[in-house]
This record gives C-alpha cells, structure tokens and sequence, in this order.
C-alpha cells in the first residue's frame, strides 16, 4: 500500500489508528498537528482540516469512548462519512449508528457523536456556511 502511494506522487500523511496504520492522501488538505476539538465537552481530536468557506471538511478521530459536545447548526448542513470504526451519532435524541456509511445532518438538528468499545475515525463535510471551520455557527441549547 504505502509503495503504491509514494508511487502516486502526491502528499500523504499516516495515522496510527489505534495499531492499525491509516494512509491518508492529502491532495489539498491542510495537515494539522493533530487538535483537540473547541467544541464544548468534546473528545474529539481534529487530524487534517480544509476551511474552504461554505464547502468545508475536517478528518475527526473520536477514540473508545468519546464524546463530542452536543450542539446543532443553524447555516450549516453536516455530513459525516464514517471511514473507519464505528460511532453512533445521536439526532434530535435518535441514536444512529455509522460504520463505513454516511450520516446527514440538518440545521437546526441537535446532534452529538458518541463512540463505544471501539475507535471511529469520520470525515466530515460541512456545507452552507461563508465561514467556514470558524466556530461561529455552535450552539448548545436547545433550536428555538
């Protein structure tokens, strides 16, 4: 795999996954040093990001038994791909469990994503929003 790669020419990063080596190619991704979450109470630790304004993506890492903080959007649709692992993502207090498919979440739905036994490792795609990977678009409570 990792010959195939550096055959490719293109940027790549690998990730210890918990013992298991993820290969990463980052053709237009920023590589982050890997980043806690911002976010409220979560777990979440943030690996490659790339803030392109109202189309946006981050690569998230939600270890055994993490969580991230409970929140929802109000410009911003969500689409968790789920790559590796295994998460539940709670929607408006409905838990959906992803593995290796993808999850969309709405404005104005509350959401949280939650891990067991298990790692998860989830591309998110996050579309409608000018600002980007700003944080300017959180909100804890409850939608009005």
């Amino acid at each position: 795999m990792l010959k195939n790669v550096r055959k490719s020419g293109l940027p790549y990063q690998i990730f210890d996954f918990f013992g298991e080596p993820i290969y990463i190619i980052c053709n237009g991704l920023n590589l982050d040093v890997p980043r806690k979450s911002s976010s409220l109470g979560s777990q979440a630790i943030y690996l490659i990001r790339k803030d392109a304004g109202i189309h946006s993506h981050l690569l998230q890492l939600m270890p055994p038994r993490s969580v991230t903080s409970r929140h929802y959007h109000r410009i911003t649709t969500e689409y968790f791909h789920n790559l590796r692992g295994e998460c539940t993502i709670e929607v408006n207090g409905e838990d959906r469990i992803i593995s290796g498919c993808i999850l969309q979440v709405n404005k104005f739905e509350t959401h949280q994503v939650k891990t067991g036994d298990r790692a998860s490792l989830n591309l998110i795609e996050m579309i409608g929003n000018p600002a980007g990977l700003s944080m300017n678009d959180h909100y804890y409570s409850q939608p009005i």
